[in-house]
């Protein structure tokens, strides 16, 4: 049995198109909420030159950060759950999860524990018969490890979709408490993760899009800050190792740098504050706005209808009374 993705589109879109205020309102104010409210607390520390106090804050404002971003995102799917059903939510709603927002932590903690478990079993379980290769010094070992690598990406995949229906339990059910949200997500999606892989992979044109968008404005930067040209002054026989000393200069210990010229640190440099300026990131954010608010509620309210089209199916499975 399958679930129609494309008429869960269909639907989602033509719910959106009811909403008011307009769902691309919605989603300005909920990225304005997000990734607006992420800029501040940067620029903030900026401003601090005691080195100990700035780590101090930044830790405090990244887990404070971090709990409101989980408790935002819970609201705006509480958000597509409504619209899907055509209940005419309003910007209120992004706020309505903060009235629960102790359950909605303890989901988060619940669903991030369990990730881990099985993201660690699985280490093990793929452990031994690298090593046993390793030390064999057999030629099978790095084929095998990008076979490995591969099922280890499908596996989180799989874990994580496992608890993607728990939001829009956990909004339907407060009462029941967040793990009963994160049990019930795992029952449903059981047999049904690959559905749900398949919708959410029909927005692969649109993440790819924004990613085009994101290059081109990082590459725009690195064009103004003189990079390229930099870059060219390099002997073509030299850039082949370039990308293995940017590791080095990323992570390397103190004696690992000392094998890097002066011109190599100076390129990274260069490029780390060209691409990871504030100004880029910025800029970034702006251009891909017009791809976020489009995609973001369109994505969100087609699983919320995905949520209501599994538990349909439930009821109409089982067994009557």
């Amino acid at each position: 049995m399958e679930i129609d993705r494309k008429e869960l589109k269909r639907r989602a879109r033509e719910a959106m198109g009811l909403t008011r205020p307009r769902f691309w309102v919605v989603a300005l104010v909920y990225f304005l909420m997000t990734t607006g409210l992420s800029y501040l607390p940067d620029q903030l520390l900026s401003l601090l030159s005691n080195g100990e106090t700035a780590f101090t804050l930044s830790l405090f404002c990244s887990i404070l950060m971090s709990l409101y971003l989980v408790i935002v995102r819970f609201s705006f799917n509480l958000w597509s759950l409504w619209t899907s059903r055509n209940m005419d939510p309003g910007l209120g709603s992004l706020l309505q999860g903060f009235s629960v927002a102790g359950r909605v932590v303890i989901m988060e903690v619940l669903i991030y524990l369990r990730v881990l478990g099985w993201s660690l079993l699985l280490g093990l379980l793929v452990a031994s018969p690298l090593v046993y290769l390793l030390l064999m010094g057999s030629s099978l070992l790095a084929p095998l490890l990008l076979l490995v690598i591969a099922g280890l990406y499908a596996a989180m995949w799989a874990i994580m979709l496992r608890y993607a229906l728990a939001p829009y339990l956990l909004a339907d059910s407060p009462d029941a408490g967040a793990s009963a949200a994160v049990r019930r997500s795992a029952e449903l999606m059981r047999g049904w993760k690959w559905e749900l892989f398949k919708l959410e992979f029909s927005f692969i044109g649109w993440a790819l899009l924004s990613l085009l968008l994101s290059v081109l404005v990082t590459a725009a930067a690195l064009w103004h800050a003189g990079f390229f040209q930099a870059l060219a002054a390099f002997p073509v026989s030299e850039l082949p190792d370039l990308i293995a000393n940017y590791s080095i200069w990323q992570t390397g210990t103190p004696t690992d740098l000392l094998e890097l010229t002066q011109a190599q640190i100076e390129l990274f440099t260069l490029y780390s504050s060209a691409s990871g300026g504030f100004w880029t990131a910025l800029l970034t954010d702006l251009i891909t706005l017009p791809v976020f608010l489009w995609v973001t509620p369109y994505r969100s309210v087609s699983e919320a209808g995905f949520y209501d089209a599994r538990l349909q199916l439930q009821r109409a499975s089982a067994p009557p009374l």
